[in-house]
């Protein structure tokens, strides 16, 4: 029950981002909408941006976790270009509030753990040195946060499949020439 109420007050804040920035939503509008009340929202949340935080990591752990489960990243990329694009209009909105920031670092933090697990399942080497791993996920984390954050910025282009190819080749050469 927990969850569905917590799905209920991300799927109702997603559903006003498509319309109105983050910065012009507050707990208050999401409950009314939803017909709770804010209690309810503060049992399940601190603020706004928890909600944000939450959908993105639900969102980008299925993705991330299927890649590291089958060493595809050309797949995760794919997918998480078309959830992000399928919800542009509220991507925007939240990207162009006062939260940007916050938001920016959450992903960079979200992605580090995240790329360490990626990398050790792509990684030709069985046993790669950690501190190269860690280095290659620093690199690989900035380089992917920067080309989805200037893509957003950009408008949200749509993405050709051999731009997508591309972009896996050269990370999957850094990652291999950098741990073996």
């Amino acid at each position: 029950m927990a969850n569905l109420t917590k799905a209920l007050l991300a799927e109702t804040l997603m559903d006003m981002l498509r319309g109105k920035s983050l910065d012009k939503i507050t707990i208050q509008d999401i409950t009314d909408r939803c017909g709770l009340n804010r209690n309810t929202f503060y049992y399940h949340f601190d603020n706004v941006h928890d909600v944000i935080e939450w959908i993105f990591t639900l969102g980008a752990d299925q993705i991330l976790d299927k890649c590291i489960k089958t060493g595809d990243m050309e797949t995760a990329i794919d997918e998480a270009a078309k959830v992000l694009y399928e919800h542009r209009e509220s991507i925007f909105n939240i990207m162009n509030s006062v939260e940007r920031k916050n938001i920016e670092d959450f992903i960079y933090d979200y992605l580090d753990e995240k790329l360490k697990m990626i990398i050790l399942k792509m990684a030709d080497n069985p046993n790669p040195d950690e501190e190269a791993v860690r280095e290659v996920a620093i690199l690989c984390k900035y380089s992917i946060a920067g080309s989805i954050l200037k893509w957003i910025d950009d408008g949200m282009p749509e993405i050709s499949d051999a731009s997508v190819r591309n972009l896996c080749g050269i990370f999957m050469k850094v990652i291999n020439r950098a741990l073996s």
